[in-house]
């Protein structure tokens, strides 16, 4: 029988479990949406590829610099070929955020949300319900979406650095992940 995408999502999220945890629910995140989210930083790109690519051609005079003469003005085509060098990382980026959704495993036990990175190594990040602060889920008219953490204003306050809004991001039937969060959580709460 072939291991589908929810078992092998469901494997990794109980390979790291602890002993006395119970996983209620794993996901992954969908590529599509995630590459989607890159697309403004993608469009900015494009034309500073492009200028970059015209700069150092025309700092070359659009032909091959003599590089046997001593002439200050060779450092002007490599300004150029840096732009483009950042340009054409920046036009990575939704391939790289497409391939990293990939290796990406949500999941929700009785005692902590996870997002669990699967590459050459594994990437743990725990979210227990003192460092979740309010829920916040942003639903789709097809029912996918974003369930977020956001940091309570007494935890901002005590952890100036926390820039990053956490959470689970692209996942399918948020409604469903999220209210098994709020009730494992509001009971733990009690």
């Amino acid at each position: 029988m072939p291991v589908t995408m929810h078992d092998s999502t469901q494997q990794i999220a109980l390979s790291v479990l602890r002993p006395d945890e119970k996983l209620l629910w794993s996901g992954q995140p969908d590529p599509r949406r995630i590459a989607f989210q890159t697309w403004p930083v993608f469009i900015i790109a494009l034309p500073w590829t492009v200028f970059g690519l015209y700069w150092a051609a025309t700092a070359t005079g659009f032909k091959m610099p003599d590089l046997s003469a001593p002439n200050p003005m060779i450092f002007f085509p490599f300004i150029g070929v840096l732009c483009s060098l950042i340009g054409l990382s920046l036009l990575a980026l939704p391939f790289m955020a497409w391939r990293r959704a990939g290796r990406t495993v949500y999941a929700v036990t009785d005692q902590r949300c996870m997002t669990i990175i699967n590459s050459s190594r594994r990437y743990v990040s725990s979210h227990i319900d003192q460092e979740m602060g309010q829920i916040k889920c942003i639903e789709r008219s097809e029912g996918s979406g974003d369930l977020i953490f956001s940091p309570s204003a007494s935890d901002a306050a005590k952890d100036l650095t926390r820039v990053t809004k956490s959470g689970f991001y692209g996942i399918d039937h948020v409604r469903r992940v999220e209210d098994i969060v709020r009730s494992t959580f509001d009971k733990r709460a009690a």
